[in-house]
């Protein structure tokens, strides 16, 4: 049987819920690239794993990862939003 990402990288529910608290209280854009940094350290870099632990979005995950690698922010053009 196989060990979770988690187990394996001894990462408590009570770990998770305090990133997930302060990942929140970052703004956008720089919470993307927190999000990708969680997702390399304690995730082994799975965006899908870090979508049913965190409940972020799979693609606001991969986002993140590749800014937190290269340090380039993504620019949001939310007024083309619906």
């Amino acid at each position: 049987m196989k060990t979770s990402t988690l187990v394996r990288n001894g990462v408590s529910p009570e770990l998770v819920g305090l990133i997930s608290r302060l990942v929140d209280l970052i703004p956008w854009p720089m919470r993307r690239s927190a999000m990708g940094d969680v997702t390399l350290l304690l995730l082994d870099g799975k965006h899908r794993v870090a979508e049913d632990v965190f409940g972020w979005g799979r693609s606001v995950v991969e986002v993140g990862i590749k800014e937190f690698q290269t340090g380039i922010l993504c620019v949001n053009d939310i007024s083309t939003r619906l």
